[in-house]
C-alpha cells in the first residue's frame, strides 16, 4: 500500500456521491498516476505551521490597531471598573474605566472627564452607587437629559443602584438601572 493513495468516494452532506468519479470506500489508486506534491507545488510554500497567536503583526495591521485602541482617550473595554468611597467633588475619568462602583461616604458632586468620542460614535458608562446606613445626596454634572424627564434620586439607605449614561460627543443621555 506503500505505492498508492487511499481514495474514498467524495459525498455531500446529504450523503449523495459528488465528483467526476466515485471509487468504493477503502479503494485506492497507484501512486504512479498522481505526482508527488509538496507544500511550494500548492503555493503553500511559506507555511510553516506557526500558531496564530506566534504570528506576527504587520506594521500596516499595528498602526491600524493603534488607532483603534487609543480612540480619543476613551477607556473602550467592558471590564474595566473603578471602585472607590465617594466624598466631595468625584471626577470620572473616561480614559481609566467606563464602570464606575462608587460607595457614598458624604454627599457627592459628579463631574466627568476625558469624554472625547469620535464623529458618529457613541460611548457608554455605566455608574453604580451604593448608600450606606445614612443616606447621602448625589448630584450629576449639567447637561444630562434624563429619559425619565427628572434627574434620579442617589439609591435610600442600604441600597445600590446603576445608572447608565451614554454621549455622542455632544450630548448625554441618562436612565436608571438595576437597583437593589
Amino acid at each position: 500500500m506503500a505505492d498508492r493513495y487511499p481514495v474514498g468516494v467524495l459525498k455531500d452532506e446529504l450523503g449523495n456521491p459528488v465528483g467526476l468519479r466515485e471509487f468504493p470506500d477503502g479503494d485506492t489508486l497507484p501512486k504512479s498516476i498522481l505526482p508527488e506534491l509538496d507544500a511550494a507545488d500548492v503555493g503553500l510554500g511559506n507555511a510553516d505551521n506557526t500558531s496564530d497567536a506566534d504570528k506576527p503583526v504587520s506594521t500596516a495591521q499595528q498602526a491600524a490597531l493603534d488607532l483603534k485602541l487609543d480612540a480619543n482617550n476613551w477607556y473602550l473595554g467592558t471590564d474595566k471598573q473603578h471602585t472607590a468611597d465617594a466624598t466631595g467633588a468625584v471626577t470620572l475619568d473616561l480614559a481609566t474605566a467606563s464602570i464606575f462602583d462608587l460607595t457614598l461616604t458624604d454627599n457627592v458632586t459628579l463631574t466627568v472627564s476625558n469624554a472625547n468620542v469620535p464623529a458618529g460614535e457613541t460611548r457608554s458608562v455605566v455608574v453604580r452607587i451604593g448608600q450606606g446606613a445614612t443616606a447621602r445626596t448625589l448630584t450629576w454634572w449639567s447637561g444630562i437629559t434624563w429619559l425619565a424627564s427628572t434627574t434620579p434620586e442617589a439609591p435610600e439607605e442600604n441600597k445600590i443602584k446603576e445608572y447608565v449614561l451614554s454621549y455622542d460627543g455632544s450630548s448625554w443621555l441618562g436612565r436608571e438601572g438595576a437597583s437593589n
